[in-house]
């Protein structure tokens, strides 16, 4: 509806019809909810699947990190694909790439659930569809909805992302805890067809060629350089990444850990993770109907508070706590979110738009896996809750490193695309 009532003189400028505008948007919603639900789901599917054949923390974390490895790999090679043969084609290949490694842990889980080498190389095909489908969304949504309402949309893409955090964790982790970690495969698998299906409904909407460079490794450098250029770009791409080594990683190692011993098990941690999943929904549409002035800082102030989770589950909070802290923090992830993709957006030209998302995906989710091993590593000696403790910790101290950053804290919203490189901040 806010497409109908808002981009009617964008959309005719276009020559596009609203009715197929808004028809667009909406598939590329279903598919974009369709992957993310699978793709959070499927770890609480390996997690538990190690679990119940007694593997330890740290084996836990291998076999996360051997889907988590991959996906961080094929990042850049998603984006620059991408930018040079179209995001709708690159992301049906993925889901396509995708499929082929959930059936095998369909398979695989259902023959020889204790092989867990030949479940680690069904998650790594899982990852690398992951990870070629990841940068597309961003030039997607840019190429489907025009500059001014990117805010709208991102908020949108966010509160369907949330939901499907919600919905995807939740439902797994209890199909997980009453059948096996088989039943919850086999929900991830139709999650992924369904989102095959909506991307096989969307026309991509872009400009009618790109410049495309004479190899990948050009491109590749070509989107580097556009990156670079960009001092608060660089600088909270690399504060996220040693967050992912030191925060998130630990997390989906620990907390089903946590989770198991006083929290419900599997049931408990998909409720966690669902109630982020429901906070971040909110969070979103609190993002989409500001107008910030200056949302680089509104975005990392956000992250403060999202420090909460990491608190509640290190110092052996109940159930009821923990869930009301992740509700709380998935608003802030939320938030952060919205805004980041919208100043994303606006800030870069379209057509590196993916190659840039590649950059911002790997910069901020290289060390994920190496978190992960770390993770199971460190507990076995200081324990997990003092590794979620620190974990805390590290997101309040880094945050505010970032603010105290004159290129975020004095970034102003944007207007348009840019549509060439701006001077360095």
């Amino acid at each position: 509806q806010f497409l109908r009532s808002n981009c009617a003189r964008d959309i005719r400028r276009q020559g596009v019809s609203m009715s197929f505008k808004t028809s667009q948007l909406r598939w590329l919603l279903v598919a974009l909810g369709s992957s993310v639900l699978a793709v959070t789901a499927v770890p609480i599917v390996l997690s538990f699947a190690a679990i119940r054949v007694g593997a330890n923390s740290g084996t836990v974390g291998l076999l996360l990190a051997s889907s988590d490895g991959p996906f961080v790999v094929s990042l850049l090679v998603g984006g620059v694909l991408a930018d040079r043969f179209g995001r709708r084609h690159v992301a049906l290949l993925a889901d396509a790439i995708g499929f082929l490694g959930v059936g095998a842990m369909i398979v695989l889980l259902g023959f020889e659930p204790r092989h867990l080498l030949w479940l680690a190389l069904a998650a790594a095909v899982w990852g690398c569809g992951s990870g070629l489908y990841s940068p597309t969304i961003t030039g997607l949504l840019s190429d489907v909805v025009p500059a001014e309402l990117l805010q709208r949309a991102n908020g949108l893409r966010g509160t369907v992302e949330s939901l499907a955090v919600a919905i995807g964790p939740s439902v797994v982790g209890v199909v997980v805890g009453v059948f096996d970690p088989v039943a919850g495969a086999v929900v991830c698998g139709v999650s992924t067809i369904l989102g095959v299906y909506a991307l096989s409904r969307l026309n991509e909407i872009g400009p009618a060629s790109r410049e495309r460079s004479s190899t990948l490794i050009r491109e590749m450098r070509d989107g580097w350089n556009e990156l670079v250029a960009r001092d608060w770009c660089w600088k909270i791409i690399l504060a996220y990444s040693f967050l992912h080594l030191v925060t998130f990683g630990p997390l989906f190692v620990l907390g089903p850990i946590v989770a198991r011993a006083h929290l419900g098990g599997s049931t408990g941690w998909g409720l966690i993770i669902g109630a982020e999943g429901l906070g971040a929904a909110g969070g979103a549409l609190i993002a989409m109907k500001v107008n910030w002035r200056y949302p680089l800082r509104a975005s990392v102030g956000a992250s403060l508070v999202a420090s909460l989770t990491f608190f509640a589950l290190g110092l052996g909070a109940s159930l009821v706590v923990v869930l009301v802290a992740s509700v709380v923090t998935g608003v802030a992830f939320g938030m952060m979110g919205v805004i980041w993709e919208t100043y994303l957006q606006l800030a870069f030209p379209s057509e590196v738009l993916s190659r840039i998302s590649a950059y911002d995906l790997l910069g901020s989710v290289g060390l994920f896996p190496v978190g992960q091993i770390l993770a199971g590593v460190v507990a076995g000696v200081v324990g997990a809750a003092s590794v979620l403790v620190f974990s805390g910790c590290s997101m309040l101290v880094v945050s505010s490193l970032l603010l105290a950053s004159r290129s975020i804290w004095n970034a102003r919203s944007l207007s348009a695309p840019k549509s060439v490189r701006p001077a360095r901040a």
